[in-house]
């Protein structure tokens, strides 16, 4: 069993090699497992590294080292690159995580729970139905709809190059469906 490698490492794009993300872990071969788990589950939660890992696949990352650090500097380290680097990938461009802190157990399971759903708040009957009515017909006005066509010209769509899977076309198919029963029955 290797010894934990404490500091700063980089995620590189191969295709776009000014696309980068820094990040820093007490355990960089943990936290970079952690990483491709979550992408390859689609679970990311950053989402441009997600958009970018569906486009190019996992052999476009180029992982590395960039520092190793005592636990101590870690944060102050990885706040120093992302000032000078300003990566690309990075969304939350200040470092604020509670590095070691200790939680109660009863802490993480209320965290846990609430994950799992099962501390929501009880809502009326009345309400529920006002809700899924609501999530049911959305209506886009064509105002909107030109906001978002002009906002969105011109911009390379995040799945250019990729073909859809049969699962996947049968589920845009059901989709396109869906919208034209609902485009038929506002007219």
């Amino acid at each position: 069993m290797s010894v934990p490698i404490c500091g700063i490492y980089q995620i590189q794009s191969k295709i776009k090699p000014e696309k980068i993300y820094i990040g820093s872990s007490v355990n960089i071969l943990s936290r970079w497992r952690r990483h491709l788990c979550d992408l390859n589950l689609n679970r990311h939660s950053n989402s441009k590294l997600q958009n970018h890992y569906n486009k190019y696949g996992k052999m476009d990352f180029i992982f590395s080292i960039i520092a190793e650090c005592n636990r101590e500097d870690l944060l102050t380290l990885e706040q120093s690159l992302l000032d000078i680097k300003d990566p690309w990938f990075n969304i939350m461009k200040i470092v604020d995580r509670p590095l070691g802190v200790k939680r109660s157990k009863e802490f993480c399971e209320g965290i846990s729970n609430r994950q799992r759903g099962k501390k929501r708040l009880p809502f009326s009957k009345e309400w529920r139905e006002k809700i899924s009515i609501g999530n049911k017909y959305k209506i886009v006005t064509q105002e909107t709809r030109d906001k978002l066509s002009k906002l969105h010209k011109g911009r390379e769509p995040w799945n250019k190059g990729l073909h859809n899977s049969e699962g996947m076309s049968g589920k845009i198919k059901r989709q396109n469906i869906n919208i034209n029963i609902v485009q038929l029955c506002q007219e």
